[in-house]
């Protein structure tokens, strides 16, 4: 049997998940499992586990953690991870660009501006409650994490992360820890896939970003995702002491310049003939 792990990608939605499976195909090829192929991942299911190990080194899509068990070989999961309400932002405004995605219809026709969303609306719309509920913990836990098993699915992630694993954290992060260990072809950056950026001033719906959301708005998806905010804090603080990132502060410290200066620009664009001022 070989011992050469088998790489599991956790692609949360709007993670880059789908430049990173794109990144591994064209490393791995054939001997990577596309989980989004439900025929391949009948054969899959089908198999014994010895077939599985001699057949694959990869599998990576929409999955949670738990693949492990269907191999004997050593495992190595990986995954980004985003900050919530820009990834439920990017995810908004996706599927409102996708007619093709099984949600557009309904999300194109009921909430065409992410500030009218409410707790009723979620929970009335079928998939969107686990997209907009704490649902980075459900993919690191294979299943729906409330606070009282929180601590489990915490101790449990830092153990697999010290013990080399599980890698997560920032796009950065997770991309070098790919090239590195070449995992992805060396030096070549990941492809941009899958984005938003084609949103048009004629679209029937109003672009979402975190700097626009209202004060109701965000502090109903904050509460929503307090876990995952959680989890992110503790990934981060991990990948600091490790040496693989930078302190979470200098991070969250960028993010919010980053954000003040896009909605600078956007306020600006709203409003040509509006002075700039400076606080004094």
């Amino acid at each position: 049997m070989s011992t050469i792990p088998v790489i599991i990608h956790l692609h949360v939605p709007k993670c880059a998940g789908t430049s990173i499976k794109f990144s591994l195909k064209e490393r791995i090829g054939l001997r990577m499992l596309s989980a989004e192929h439900s025929d391949e991942m009948a054969r899959f299911e089908a198999m014994p586990a010895s077939e599985r190990d001699a057949a694959y080194d990869c599998v990576a899509g929409h999955i949670v953690w738990g693949m492990h068990e269907k191999f004997t070989r050593p495992v190595i999961y990986i995954s980004v991870v985003r900050d919530p309400l820009e990834r439920l932002c990017s995810f908004f405004n996706y599927v409102h660009l996708q007619p093709g995605h099984p949600a557009h219809e309904r999300i194109a026709n009921t909430l065409p501006d992410i500030n009218a969303i409410n707790p009723h609306w979620i929970e009335r719309t079928p998939g969107f409650r686990a997209q907009f509920t704490n649902l980075i913990c459900r993919h690191f836990a294979g299943k729906e994490v409330t606070e009282a098993g929180y601590d489990a699915l915490e101790t449990r992630l830092l153990d697999d992360m010290s013990a080399g694993r599980f890698v997560t954290g920032t796009l950065d992060v997770v991309e070098t820890w790919l090239s590195e260990n070449d995992v992805v072809i060396p030096g070549k950056t990941l492809p941009h896939v899958n984005r938003s950026s084609d949103y048009k001033a004629d679209h029937p719906f109003v672009k979402a970003s975190p700097e626009m959301l209202t004060p109701r708005t965000r502090r109903l998806l904050l509460r929503l995702n307090a876990l995952d905010y959680k989890l992110i804090e503790t990934i981060s603080w991990a990948n600091f002491v490790a040496g693989r990132g930078p302190r979470p502060e200098e991070g969250w410290r960028q993010a919010q310049a980053a954000r003040a200066k896009a909605a600078e620009g956007e306020t600006a664009a709203r409003e040509p003939g509006r002075p700039k001022t400076t606080a004094a």
